[in-house]
């Protein structure tokens, strides 16, 4: 996809006993995302499930969306690229959706084979690719900054991969409005 990546790396995996878990948080596109894991599955005990979610989804502000086409992988340590196990989509994140993800990513029967690859010194890698195409709302992490947030506006990337704002907008009684309206 070529887009920016993150490696997730899951130790002693065999003996995880929670329910679920998290990534650390990271930053792709100028946006705040983590990864959940759920080792037994989510829905179904025989997969290994796994979301990529908002990081900031709680704290955004109404009418917030992102479009984003992502790639989520667990790693074939031992093998080529050609057996590694990918999900790839492309999707609008919002309030009411603000994560995408897998339940079924892959078979635990599959992911545990002993000389599968996937499992290797008890380890796991997931690697994320995100390509964020559009963000309506504010970015988490403006360019050449670690935790200070852009104002509310519309941005569209261009095709080089640079932001663009060509729609501002402002707050009217917790509303996002055009100016002239």
């Amino acid at each position: 996809m070529g887009n920016e990546k993150f490696t997730w790396v899951i130790n002693n995996f065999s003996s995880l006993q929670s329910k679920s878990f998290l990534s650390d948080k990271f930053v792709i596109g100028g946006c705040k995302w983590y990864l959940v894991a759920y080792p037994n599955g989510k829905h179904k005990n025989n997969y290994l499930s796994l979301y990529l979610v908002v990081a900031t989804f709680k704290t955004l502000p109404c009418g917030w969306s992102r479009h984003i086409k992502c790639c989520l992988t667990v790693e074939n340590q031992l093998s080529d690229n050609l057996s590694q196990q990918r999900e790839e989509t492309q999707c609008w994140l919002h309030r009411k959706r603000f994560y995408q993800g897998y339940p079924e990513m892959i078979s635990l029967r599959k992911l545990n084979a002993k000389e599968g690859g996937f499992v290797v010194n008890n380890e796991v890698k997931i690697i994320v690719e995100v390509d964020v195409l559009q963000v309506i709302g504010k970015l988490d992490v403006s360019e050449g900054s670690q935790e200070v947030t852009q104002p509310l506006k519309m941005m569209r990337l261009n095709d080089d991969g640079a932001a663009s704002s060509h729609l501002q907008t402002m707050d009217v009684n917790g509303f996002q409005v055009l100016p002239s309206q």
